[in-house]
């Protein structure tokens, strides 16, 4: 197993991420290497769908692709803020192949290729606050 494989450990499994990318490929990569790593994963193709799944309730953070049809990440993120809930202050983990630097009401960004290591940790440190 790698270092990267070992990361999550038994606090992981606590934490569910909703992760949103229109592209099926990165979306699914994602998702298998967030359950490799011990946490509970779902999957959205587009910020219309996230915001129905947020609003279902459960997740402890969301990784955004920007560029999407339909909902963009960047609409997405507004509407998140203004939930009259506990989710607006859902931490929201931004990975992008777009300018993905200082994006308003993120908590982390990162430009594809996200380093995987450090987005776990990431994920970890971010989702355990939540």
């Amino acid at each position: 197993m790698s270092e990267v494989e070992r990361k999550g450990g038994p606090a992981a499994s606590r934490i569910k991420v909703l992760v949103v990318d229109d592209h099926d490929d990165a979306r699914e990569v994602m998702l298998a290497f967030l359950r490799a790593n011990g946490f509970s994963a779902e999957g959205a193709r587009d910020g219309i769908q996230a915001l129905r799944q947020v609003g279902a309730g459960g997740f402890d953070l969301v990784i955004l692709d920007l560029v999407m049809p339909r909902l963009d990440g960047f609409e997405f993120l507004k509407r998140l803020r203004a939930l009259p809930s506990d989710a607006a202050k859902m931490p929201v983990v931004v990975v992008s192949g777009s300018d993905a630097e200082n994006v308003a009401g993120a908590s982390v960004c990162f430009k594809k290729p996200a380093p995987l290591d450090e987005l776990i940790d990431t994920v970890q440190k971010l989702g355990a606050r939540s």
